[in-house]
């Protein structure tokens, strides 16, 4: 089972232990063995997107577009930047609600997932094919 693992102890780690997450097949995440959820619908969908784009910043219309099509509320911005805080203190829970946070970063209008090389398993398989 691929997953991208960030060790207790280093970047990402924290003192309930390893988070680990998969986004080949269905999105999964772990914390020190346990599973956790990853949130409502939309709120996994917006974390696979930022995954799938190792690193790649995507505009905030563009994520909207791509998590409600044409039924966007009126306040999806609003609604897709909380998802943002919350999916940051899922990933590392010792955040206050105003850090930013190692891995989902604000770059311009738009998002981004931040890891190693290595750390998700979507890389390494396009980098075996």
């Amino acid at each position: 089972m691929s997953m991208l693992s960030l060790g207790a102890g280093g970047e990402g780690g924290s003192a309930s232990g390893s988070l680990r997450l998969q986004i080949l097949g269905p999105l999964r995440l772990w914390r020190g063995g346990v599973e956790l959820e990853a949130g409502p619908r939309q709120q996994a969908y917006l974390l696979a997107l930022l995954l799938a784009g190792q690193g790649r910043p995507i505009s905030t219309g563009e994520l909207v577009d791509l998590i409600w099509d044409e039924d966007a509320p009126v306040s999806a911005v609003n609604v897709l930047h909380k998802y943002v805080g919350t999916l940051r203190r899922l990933l590392e829970p010792a955040l206050s609600i105003r850090e930013s946070g190692s891995y989902l970063r604000r770059r311009g209008n738009g998002y981004l997932f931040v890891a190693d090389a290595g750390l998700l398993d979507l890389a390494d398989f396009r980098g075996r094919v």
